[in-house]
């Protein structure tokens, strides 16, 4: 069977949730039946990449300069690339960005183009209302929709659009608590016996990191005894770190930056705090989740991900006093508990990577009848033509 060439469209960061993803998805979908190149561009050049792991797994990938940066280049040389290569598949993750390269997959004739949408929101409200203008748009470049969840799919796509639910899958096994790894790393950091909570996040307005370390002040006034880990990176870090120094936490709070041990580091935490201001879903919370650790989230993430007892959703207008309490009652659930409750609602990476593999598919088999059925039109038409000719 001949390999089904897919064109992820994202930036490749390992601080992106949907960068890691869909790398995820990589390593678990039938890489003999699909094909993953990658259309990127660096936003960051400081923030570490997936490039060497893609290559290794025999993915092409192709830097086109940033758009904010330099858009004409931008698209001339995203339209090189949609020209010249064998693409079955474009499948585009970037918000309003992914509208021109679907335009020009669409004008370089590539027959399925995905528009996926994994944000419920965005926080700048002229970019809120030009997604809702573009609802349009999507429907005309793009030839199917998919969505981390209900309002994401909704926010980008419009109330009546026929989206596709592809939900966030993880590596569940990673994820399982493991008590060693508990204690050997809280001793390499020098946490043993501190209480900690735990945030993971790109450090910008939407992950809202400000209020956590306001709450965090105030909890601290009574309980001496407890740390908070930040593990990410983003614009707001200098912001951040200079609110630690005006609030005299620093000798309690640690930025240990973008990390490849997230699976090890949660088994450190006690509590998992999330005050995001939107998210699509959140797939850090899932992975928390996996793990056992009792969650505290924004009211602003959409309700279906919680999966444990011990996910608690908390209004960002309630004061620091509610958000601490939930905090100080919380507990981890049982591992093996944990576990199952992620397999069963879904959220294994096995599940999500064969339900894409199987759209891909789909839709390049239903390309292929259409091809077919086109070509035994024009058959059909040839031959009336030449009996009506041997006629007369």
């Amino acid at each position: 069977m001949k390999k089904i060439h897919i064109l992820q469209v994202l930036t490749l960061n390992r601080n992106s949730g949907i960068a890691s993803f869909i790398m995820n998805i990589y390593q678990y979908i039938d890489r003999e039946k699909v094909q993953f190149d990658f259309l990127t561009w660096v936003v960051d050049k400081n923030l570490p990449v997936y490039n060497n792991i893609i290559e290794n797994m025999g993915g092409n990938i192709y830097t086109i300069p940033y758009y904010k940066n330099n858009f004409y280049g931008f698209i001339k040389n995203s339209y090189k690339i949609l020209c010249e290569n064998n693409i079955t598949i474009l499948h585009c993750h970037e918000f309003l960005a992914s509208i021109p390269i679907l335009y020009l997959g669409k004008k370089a004739g590539i027959p399925i183009r995905i528009a996926h949408s994994h944000n419920p929101t965005i926080d700048q409200v002229l970019k809120r209302k030009l997604a809702y203008i573009c609802h349009p748009i999507f429907k005309h470049y793009a030839t199917k929709f998919l969505a981390c969840s209900k309002d994401s799919g909704h926010f980008l796509f419009g109330e009546k659009a026929n989206y596709s639910i592809l939900k966030n899958g993880i590596i569940v096994s990673k994820f399982q608590y493991s008590a060693t790894t508990r204690n050997q790393l809280r001793q390499k950091l020098g946490l043993e016996n501190k209480f900690i909570i735990g945030n993971i996040g790109r450090m910008v307005t939407q992950k809202n990191q400000s209020f956590l370390l306001y709450s965090f002040a105030k909890l601290i006034e009574n309980h001496p005894n407890f740390h908070l880990i930040l593990i990410g990176k983003g614009n707001l870090e200098s912001n951040l770190r200079h609110q630690v120094e005006l609030l005299g936490i620093k000798e309690h709070v640690l930025f240990l930056g973008v990390r490849d041990d997230i699976c090890d580091l949660l088994n450190i935490m006690d509590v998992f705090v999330f005050p995001s201001i939107y998210e699509g879903l959140g797939i850090v919370l899932i992975e928390a989740q996996a793990n056992g650790l009792p969650c505290i989230v924004s009211d602003c993430v959409p309700k279906e991900v919680q999966l444990n007892s011990n996910c608690h959703f908390v209004s960002l207008k309630s004061n620091y006093d509610i958000w601490n309490k939930l905090i100080l009652d919380a507990n981890r659930i049982d591992s093996e508990k944990a576990i199952s409750n992620v397999n069963n609602a879904g959220y294994n990476i096995i599940q999500s990577a064969k339900i894409l593999e199987e759209l891909y598919l789909s839709e390049n088999s239903k390309l292929h009848k259409r091809k077919q059925n086109i070509s035994n039109n024009d058959k059909t038409i040839k031959d009336r033509k030449v009996k009506n000719e041997n006629k007369t």
